[in-house]
């Protein structure tokens, strides 16, 4: 996992031009939203989630236990400070990436 100062975000094989997301405001804040994703991707068990449900759930979860519940160790130059994105933040992040399969799910799937 890389956040870089060029502009980008690498996620596993995923590279994600962030340039021009002006509501980020901060490497922190870009930092939080790289190990959120990370975190919704490595503890997906399922094949279909409902992606917005998810990261609200992980948002609140985020906010209630802190924000530094999403950090890893295992990635060097991250510092453990990390500030909370909003989730539209993390969405604008999120429909940048080439390699997701949105699905739109049938009504009687989701109440």
């Amino acid at each position: 996992m890389i956040v870089s100062t060029m502009g980008y975000m690498m996620i596993g094989d995923e590279q994600i031009d962030i340039r021009g997301l002006y509501n980020i405001t901060s490497h922190a804040q870009l930092a939080a939203i790289a190990f959120l994703i990370r975190k919704i991707a490595i503890r997906n068990q399922d094949r279909t989630i409902f992606l917005h449900e998810k990261i609200k759930k992980e948002l609140e979860e985020m906010e209630k236990e802190g924000v530094d519940i999403v950090f890893s160790s295992f990635f060097p130059g991250f510092e453990r400070w990390l500030e909370l994105p909003r989730i539209n933040e993390v969405l604008s992040v999120i429909n940048r990436m080439k390699h997701l399969n949105f699905i739109q799910p049938e009504p009687s799937e989701h109440l």
